[in-house]
């Protein structure tokens, strides 16, 4: 749950080691994550099953086991395909770990080029990339250092994290302009933070319009095009899946979930999360929360 309510504002692990391995599953845990942003590193690493991954404005069907990477600012999402099931983990880190909190001439010339989205490595790695194996060794390394939480696991860490930059730095050439030159797709970031801050609240198309300086037409034909459904639809993805975390993980009423997450008709509520989610709120509340609650006494008794 720390890795689907995470937004922008979050430390992933703490301020002296910025580093954390989220294990997730589809649709076990979530049905996805929608589309968002972050100034850390992160790469999806598929264990087992098949899911749909997108960046930028590219989505891709992998199945395990296969890699995403996904440099500080781009946009991405993770989704169900069909009724399949997947497994992976987000291996989630800020540059700062390895570049420290000012740039030296180091890094400038061997990290922040990679950070800074100049090299050109590839965003979807499956099994069959010749340097699958070398590039996901490191990343098999942590995720086993990770689990003994020892004192000095994190220099082991870090020093993994640090193969890892070598060998996409060694093998992928550095592109004459940054990949991240994408004016229209970073106008959209402002826009999900909107959404993340206000979601509670009665959100007007006007208002949302008029914070990034466009027209209310404008805005509503250029967040289809940059994201694929209207503003109205991926807010009402936003607060169900909001919902859906506090019925799954607080014993708050169903009523006072919906005022919560933004949806002040909780007739049309109901409707909305039984459309996507296949049943009622109260059902999925009391098949998830309590049940969970009930076995949880049971076990301590």
């Amino acid at each position: 749950m720390d890795y689907q309510n995470y937004r922008e504002g979050k430390i992933h692990g703490n301020a002296v080691f910025p580093f954390n391995i989220y294990p997730c599953a589809i649709p076990e845990m979530f049905t996805g994550v929608l589309t968002h942003w972050h100034d850390e590193f992160e790469i999806i690493y598929i264990k087992k099953g098949s899911g749909i991954v997108t960046v930028g404005r590219e989505s891709r069907s992998l199945t395990a086991p296969a890699v995403v990477f996904v440099l500080p600012g781009q946009l991405h999402a993770i989704g169900q395909k069909e009724t399949e099931h997947m497994e992976y983990e987000n291996i989630i880190f800020h540059p700062r770990l390895l570049t420290g909190d000012k740039g030296n001439s180091f890094d400038m010339e061997y990290l922040l080029p990679l950070f800074e989205g100049l090299v050109q490595i590839p965003t979807f790695l499956p099994a069959s990339h010749a340097l699958f194996s070398v590039l996901t060794k490191p990343l098999d390394a942590c995720d086993s250092e990770a689990d003994k939480q020892e004192k000095y696991s994190p220099l082991f860490v870090k020093g993994q994290l640090m193969l890892l930059c070598y060998h996409l730095r060694a093998n992928f050439p550095v592109a004459e302009e940054t990949l991240l030159q994408q004016s229209s797709l970073n106008q959209v970031k402002p826009v999900l933070t909107y959404i993340h801050r206000n979601y509670a609240e009665k959100i007007r198309i006007a208002d949302v319009a008029k914070s990034v300086g466009f027209s209310e037409a404008y805005f509503m034909r250029f967040f289809r095009e940059n994201m694929g459904c209207s503003f109205v639809s991926y807010l009402n993805e936003y607060r169900l899946a909001q919902a859906e975390i506090l019925l799954r993980t607080t014993r708050e009423s169903v009523l006072d979930i919906a005022q919560e997450t933004g949806f002040p008709n909780f007739s049309y509520f109901i409707r909305s999360f039984k459309l996507k989610y296949g049943t009622t709120p109260l059902k999925y509340h009391n098949t998830y929360y309590l049940t969970r609650e009930a076995e949880s006494i049971s076990e301590t008794e």
